[in-house]
């Protein structure tokens, strides 16, 4: 960085992820969720950060690709699926052209034809520009500086809550490797999934009773990988109420959360305060070490661009996600007014949305510029959010975010940057302990723990016990059919962890459909380890059971490096073994020194 740069420094930190779901249901749930999130949100932002970079506007954004959604982008069946999923927007979107020429309908008919040249310049860039290659594509941008590559856990599991070590080891560790093989790199970063922490200390299940005198912090899994910096929410740090990561879902939850929260204390309250622009070390426990640093979430942002109710995305000229044309699924309407049935949405303005776009971006530029204002060398603000607002959700969010980054490019007051390029420029001094909890309601876990998912949990954890138990097993018995199958049964292990289905089936997004994986996972799991189990005691396995393990293997065909690092996770069931953790304190390039360390408080 150039020292005449402003020392007052911004990132958005874009959470890329979605379930493993490509060879799971096509519709309403399934594969589709891939191509929509892939035609709305990743081929437009990555159209966007190329021609960030062709104005050489570098910084400013750090991208989290979560390993399950960079195996399913990069699967030899999306490309194929893609192409099939546009061929049919383009015919339904001539199908409506048609209809609205018939009909006289010449708003409807220019928005129709706006569509179509949307769908065609989506194939042009995907197909003939990119080669079907998002994840290269991204590469490249990396690779001149446009953006940084971050990670996140492999399958998104909530690492909180997951009961035992070798669980978490395997999300962390295999994201690493995932990581690796997509983008040639070690990530500097990760989001943990649901921007949920536990500290060291003693823990408690949330069913079936059980607890430990002792497990080590969320960070010390994440300093074994080489992780460098990871994100949380201002609560954590501040105390009270989080932001949340949906807040007009909150609304919508009922009394589920009122009754998880009745049992639950309060976040607690900070000792002193501290300045939530500013980056720390973490360390989990007194005797821990802290080699990992994190960002905190800003509150005063957050909202800002998140909320439908106050933020831009509820702006009057905006797109209308819920409605849709009764023939083809295509939005037509804005949002016209807060509280306006859908019935009576007006009709879109795509030339008044980009106007007010551009003055949100305005906005924002000005409004992080007087959160940082003031505040020390090497403050930061840091602004995630899940990558599918822009673009899928907020359909003008993805012009808004160049709009953003192409103010902040020679701002005279705040410096774009990732964050990888934060901690290697403004290493952070002070180390704190940080509380538990996550980014959603209340700063808990009372989205992904409560009484309509703890049903989950209890499969969970006794897929947890039987993997790793079976594992242990196989790996002295050099049993090669045992092997395959337990290591299908850590896939599945995997699988049936992911925190998007207690997030769906809370919310009642698509509660059916993640019951149905995750009930699904936990069978095909139980069948898999009953295989293993049996060709270990040299039983003779049927024809009916190689089916078997080969259509599952054939189905979720995701991680090729497993059985790797299920060996390495292996050895992360003992806390005693934390203690030799990688040590980052002086490493070259970190930039952070022994002796400056600060007292934990």
């Amino acid at each position: 960085m150039s020292d005449a740069r402003p020392a007052r420094c911004f990132s958005f930190f874009l959470h890329g992820h979605l379930p493993w779901v490509l060879p799971h249901g096509r519709w309403p749930h399934g594969a589709e969720w891939l191509c929509e999130a892939t035609i709305a949100t990743y081929v437009p932002l990555v159209g966007a950060l190329r021609r960030l970079r062709a104005k050489g506007i570098r910084g400013g954004i750090t991208l989290g690709v979560s390993p399950v959604l960079a195996e399913q982008l990069a699967h030899g069946k999306f490309a194929e699926l893609f192409g099939i999923y546009l061929e049919d927007r383009v015919r339904t979107i001539l199908a409506e052209i048609d209809r609205y020429e018939r009909e006289g309908r010449a708003d409807f008919l220019a928005l129709a034809k706006r569509a179509l040249d949307e769908y065609r310049q989506t194939r042009c860039l995907f197909f003939e520009e990119l080669g079907g290659d998002l994840l290269g594509a991204l590469r490249d941008l990396e690779s001149s500086g446009t953006l940084e590559i971050a990670t996140c856990g492999a399958t998104h599991g909530y690492l909180p809550l997951l009961g035992r070590e070798e669980s978490i080891a395997l999300q962390v560790e295999l994201a690493r490797r995932v990581h690796e093989r997509h983008f040639g790199r070690s990530p500097r970063g990760m989001w943990i999934p649901e921007a949920a922490y536990r500290p060291a200390g003693p823990w408690s299940s949330p069913v079936g009773g059980r607890s430990a005198d002792s497990r080590p912090g969320v960070e010390e899994h994440l300093m074994r990988a080489g992780i460098r910096y990871f994100l949380v929410d201002s609560s954590l740090l501040e105390g009270g109420r989080g932001v949340g990561s949906y807040p007009q879902l909150f609304g919508k939850l009922g009394d589920v959360c009122e009754e998880a929260r009745r049992d639950a204390p309060p976040l607690p309250e900070p000792e002193r305060a501290r300045d939530t622009r500013r980056s720390y070390r973490v360390a989990g426990g007194p005797d821990a070490t802290p080699g990992v640093c994190c960002f905190v979430r800003d509150p005063r942002t957050g909202l800002q661009v998140w909320s439908g109710d106050h933020g831009y995305p509820g702006d009057p000229a905006y797109l209308e996600f819920h409605k849709k044309s009764d023939t083809g699924g295509h939005r037509y309407w804005r949002v016209t007014g807060p509280g306006v049935d859908l019935g009576n949405k007006a009709v879109y303005d795509p030339d008044a949305a980009s106007a007010r776009s551009s003055l949100h971006a305005d906005h924002f530029r000005d409004l992080v510029a007087g959160v940082l204002r003031g505040g020390p060398d090497g403050c930061i603000l840091a602004a995630p959010f899940d990558a599918e607002l822009f673009g899928h959700w907020w359909r003008e969010g993805t012009s808004w975010l160049e709009g953003v980054l192409e103010r902040l490019a020679d701002h005279d007051e705040v410096r774009p940057v990732t964050f990888d390029e934060h901690v290697e420029s403004f290493p952070p001094e002070e180390v704190i302990r940080l509380p538990e909890g996550s980014w959603g309601e209340g700063g808990r876990h009372y989205v992904w723990m409560n009484p309509r998912v703890d049903w989950t949990w209890e499969l969970i954890y006794s897929a947890e016990d039987e993997v790793w138990s079976l594992w242990r097993k196989i790996r002295e018995a050099g049993n090669e059919l045992a092997r395959r199958a337990a290591e299908a049964a850590g896939r599945q292990l995997l699988l049936l962890c992911a925190s998007d289905w207690q997030f769906l089936i809370t919310t009642r997004g698509a509660a059916d459909y993640a019951t149905d994986r995750v009930r699904l996972h936990s069978d095909d799991l139980a069948g898999l380890t009953d295989v293993a189990r049996r060709a270990l005691r040299g039983e003779t396995i049927s024809d009916e059971d190689r089916a078997f393990l080969d259509a599952v293997e054939t189905r979720d065909d995701l991680f090729p490096e497993l059985a790797d690092v299920m060996d390495v996770a292996v050895g992360h069931d003992d806390p005693s073994r934390f203690a030799g953790a990688r040590e980052h304190l002086g490493e070259p390039g970190l930039g952070i020194d022994p002796e400056r360390q600060s007292p934990v408080e």
